[in-house]
């Protein structure tokens, strides 16, 4: 029997249903994987970084050398950006913000 021709078969629509968001990472977390980062580059963070929390994840300062550090956005779901000395901050968080709805089906 061709279950396709069943009443109803074929005439639903799919909704997509955003995936669950990741619970927030702590900070030293998101602190120890940007260190393991930019250890992997080849770089030695000088001092602690430190972080600030943004909505989906972490904003982390890394002092590299006198007068340098280095930004880092870490979300929630472990995706790890530099932040493009370009870009204005508020900018920058806005755009990841943006990435991170749509990686999880988020988009608005």
């Amino acid at each position: 029997m061709d279950r396709s021709r069943e009443a109803g078969a074929g005439n639903h629509r799919s909704k997509t249903v955003p995936a669950a968001l990741p619970r927030p990472m702590r900070k030293e977390e998101a602190i120890a994987r940007v260190r393991r980062h930019v250890a992997g580059l080849g770089g030695q963070p000088r001092p602690e970084p430190s972080a600030d929390r943004f909505g989906v994840g972490w904003t982390v300062f890394v002092p590299l050398m006198p007068a340098r550090v280095a930004v880092f956005h870490i979300g929630d779901d472990g995706v790890l950006e530099a932040a493009s000395p370009t870009v204005g901050p508020a900018g920058l968080v806005e755009d990841f913000e943006r990435r991170f709805r749509l990686r999880h089906g988020w988009a608005r």
